[in-house]
């Protein structure tokens, strides 16, 4: 007897303790609280518990909204006001220009984003050090070259012939592994480019500001 009345205790502390929220923002938005999708605008008033919540909210074509707040007693009225903000295709197309994949980022698409990033990283990366290689391999083209030049023993001529023809051809891939590099990373650019200045059909999208249409978000939370 004594646990049960416990019980009922603490589930009327709990009840006690949430307050009502109400979220006003654009039509359609997706809401998630503490992490948990609850749908999107408009729903009715929420019920949530006492303590620390976290708010992120989601449109195509707008920034990620992420908003804390807190919640007391069964008194409290929390509204919290959702402000989505568009985003802007000339700052896509200049985070894309920096760097691939930023543009991508920006627009709330990241594995895209970190695709672009990852592929023009290994570009630049893998031209330098081909480039390295490929000055190194000319050093030895030039020196093997010279001493071609000035062989006049048969075993000698044949030798620095061969030696040269080897460091040349190397020479040659690295130069050619080099520039496939740099074309690949420079391709992540164009793409990165393209696709936020025409795969961005979302920036289009009118936000219904419901300032003048309320909207109100609804759910109960048991935590």
């Amino acid at each position: 007897m004594f646990r049960y009345t416990i019980l009922i205790l603490c589930l009327l502390t709990v009840a006690a303790s949430a307050s009502t929220v109400t979220l006003t923002g654009p039509i359609g938005t997706e809401i998630s609280i503490n992490g948990t999708p609850i749908g999107s605008l408009p729903l009715e008033p929420l019920d949530i518990p006492a303590g620390n919540h976290s708010l992120t909210a989601t449109q195509p074509g707008c920034k990620t909204f992420i908003r804390n707040f807190s919640t007391g007693d069964q008194n409290d009225v929390v509204t919290v006001d959702i402000l989505m903000e568009k985003l802007s295709r000339k700052e896509a197309v200049l985070f894309s220009l920096a760097f691939a994949g930023l543009g991508q980022r920006y627009q709330n698409k990241p594995i895209l984003g970190w695709t672009l990033t990852a592929v023009e990283a290994g570009g630049l990366l893998m031209g330098l050090l081909s480039e390295m290689e490929m000055k190194n391999h000319n050093n030895d083209y030039l020196v093997a070259k010279a001493n071609y030049d000035s062989s006049v023993d048969e075993d000698d001529i044949i030798y620095w012939r061969d030696k040269t023809n080897t460091t040349y051809q190397l020479m040659s891939d690295s130069e050619s592994l080099r520039n496939t590099s740099l074309a690949m990373a420079a391709g992540a650019v164009v793409v990165s480019v393209l696709d936020a200045a025409f795969r961005v059909p979302s920036f289009e999208t009118k936000i219904t500001n419901n300032s003048e249409l309320a909207v109100q978000a609804g759910l109960t939370f048991n935590f």
